[in-house]
């Protein structure tokens, strides 16, 4: 039994009419029948696509396309005529879910932690000219959970520097980007156009294996300056608020013992902002957390600038309180971190 073009264009119709009036938000999935019939012609399914493209509404703004990755062996038959007969109105088009690596032409790498080989999809060409063929108006683009672990790193930075040029937000969050490495992640921020105004990257997990403070320092200097990275979306990555704030507090305190002229704050308050963030506490102002001084120290000696001070950070024995001063009974080496540089 052949696929039948107008069973699937009067169902699609059918959906299309249940939408609420002026609604500008559609899911489109794309016939998967003709696996099961491998005698079905790309014109054939090409025909039953193209065919419900002009039902859409007219002030279609927002398409989600399922499916697609369905169709790796039909690319200049059906996936590029398709995505270039999407509705110009377009401004937001979602790829998310489809297996865009199913796209690439793969390569056999040998893999020496565990010795054994690997095929990786390398060959960037085809999903370029998918992103070339684009609506010239789309300016989001939805690539999370695409399977990118099956690419290699360099075919998918390949594929990030052809983003169309309309584009300002990018969404590539759970694509399981804790698995490169710093340089490799450097290698992928680089790659995306300055154009883009804003990357979605939550739900990858980049700082929970990178349990060196250096490390994360790093990942955070390749996100830009602190004015900048706002960029970022890092939702659910592992990097606790804490983590974040513990180095500028202690640059605040060492700057309230130095200069008594009203720079820098004073260890109380200090105190108490980090017991709000400190990952795992309570945050109910009635009840706040004393952190322990260990915390605090370790984070703050590996945070700091190093540099010698004649102001050392002081640890006393009554674990429910934290000073900083020359008083301490058990002085810090700051001196033991090479050239750590903290960017917040």
């Amino acid at each position: 039994m052949s696929f039948d073009v107008d069973e699937y264009s009067e169902r699609i119709s059918k959906d299309i009419k249940r939408l609420p009036e002026n609604s500008n938000y559609f899911r489109l999935f794309l016939p998967v029948g003709y696996r099961s019939r491998p005698y079905e012609t790309a014109s054939t399914l090409l025909h039953a696509v193209k065919s419900i493209i002009p039902l859409l509404p007219e002030n279609i703004d927002s398409l989600q396309l399922y499916h697609l990755d369905y169709y790796s062996t039909m690319v200049d038959d059906f996936v590029l005529p398709v995505i270039e007969s999407l509705p110009k109105t377009l401004h937001h088009l979602s790829l998310a879910g489809n297996r865009l690596s199913n796209f690439l032409g793969s390569v056999r790498v040998y893999d020496k932690n565990e010795s054994m080989y690997k095929f990786y999809n390398r060959d960037p060409g085809i999903l370029i000219k998918i992103l070339q063929a684009l609506p010239a108006n789309v300016v989001s683009l939805d690539l999370s959970n695409i399977h990118r672990g099956a690419m290699l790193v360099e075919t998918f930075a390949a594929i990030l520097k052809h983003l169309p040029s309309s584009l300002r937000v990018l969404n590539l969050s759970n694509n399981s980007l804790s698995e490169l490495s710093t340089t490799e992640m450097e290698l992928i921020i680089n790659s995306i156009p300055f154009t883009v105004e804003e990357i979605n990257l939550e739900n990858n997990g980049l700082f929970k294996k990178r349990q060196k403070i250096k490390a994360r320092d790093k990942l955070l200097q390749i996100l830009g300056p602190p004015e900048n990275r706002q960029r970022f979306k890092l939702k659910n990555n592992g990097e606790s608020d804490f983590a974040r704030a513990i180095c500028a507090m202690t640059s605040f305190a060492l700057q309230f013992q130095q200069d008594r002229s009203g720079s820098g704050l004073p260890v109380e308050i200090i105190i108490t902002i980090l017991s709000f963030l400190h990952p795992g506490l309570s945050k109910n102002p009635e009840s706040p957390n004393i952190l322990h001084a260990e915390d605090v120290v370790t984070k703050a000696r590996t945070l700091l600038k190093n540099k010698k001070t004649e102001n050392r950070i002081g640890l006393g024995h009554n674990h429910s309180n934290v000073f900083f001063g020359r008083e301490g009974k058990e002085e810090v080496n700051t001196d033991q971190e090479d050239n750590v540089r903290p960017v917040l």
